[in-house]
C-alpha cells in the first residue's frame, strides 16, 4: 500500500516539477517606455514595444516615435536569426539564462561599413516592468542604454 501511495504522489508530483523548470519569463503584452525610469535619455525612442511569446519563438514589434514599427522574430534555442530593418541585416540569436528569468538578444551587423554588437539583456522586475540594457559595440567603444517599460 505504501509503494502505491508512494507512485500515485510521484506520478502527481512528476509533471509539476517538470513543468518548473521549463518555466521561463514570460515578456508577451504591450508595454509602454517609461522615460523617467530609462537611461540615458530614451525619449527619443520609442514608445511601444508589442512583444509576441511562446515555447520556441518571440517575436517583437517596436513602434518609433513616427509611428513607424519594425518587427523582429527570434527562436529561443540560440539558433541564428536574420532580421532586416533600415536597409541593416542583423544576424541575432536569443538563449534564456539557465533559470530562465532572463533573456540574452545578441545582434551582429555592419553599418557603414562598420562590424557592430548589439547585446539586450531582458528581465522583469517585476510583471508590470520589463527593463531592457542594450550594449551597442563598435569601433568607438560600448555604449550602455536601460530601457524600462510599464506594461499596459
Amino acid at each position: 500500500m505504501k509503494v502505491l501511495s508512494s507512485a500515485v504522489l510521484l506520478a502527481l508530483i512528476a509533471p509539476v516539477m517538470i513543468n518548473a523548470q521549463d518555466m521561463k519569463a514570460n515578456f508577451e503584452g504591450t508595454w509602454a517606455l517609461n522615460t523617467m525610469k530609462s537611461s540615458p535619455s530614451a525619449s527619443n525612442s520609442s514608445g511601444s514595444l508589442v512583444v509576441n511569446q511562446d515555447m520556441n519563438k518571440i517575436t517583437t514589434t517596436l513602434t518609433d516615435e513616427n509611428g513607424a514599427k519594425v518587427t523582429s522574430k527570434y527562436t529561443l534555442d540560440g539558433k541564428e536569426c536574420i532580421n532586416k530593418s533600415g536597409g541593416i541585416e542583423k544576424k541575432s540569436t536569443a538563449k534564456f539564462s539557465d533559470e530562465g528569468k532572463v533573456l540574452t538578444i545578441v545582434s551582429r551587423y555592419e553599418k557603414d561599413g562598420q562590424e557592430t554588437t548589439e547585446r539586450s539583456i531582458w528581465s522583469l522586475n517585476d510583471p508590470k516592468t520589463l527593463s531592457i540594457e542594450q550594449t551597442v559595440s563598435g569601433t568607438s567603444g560600448d555604449e550602455v542604454t536601460r530601457y524600462v517599460y510599464d506594461k499596459k
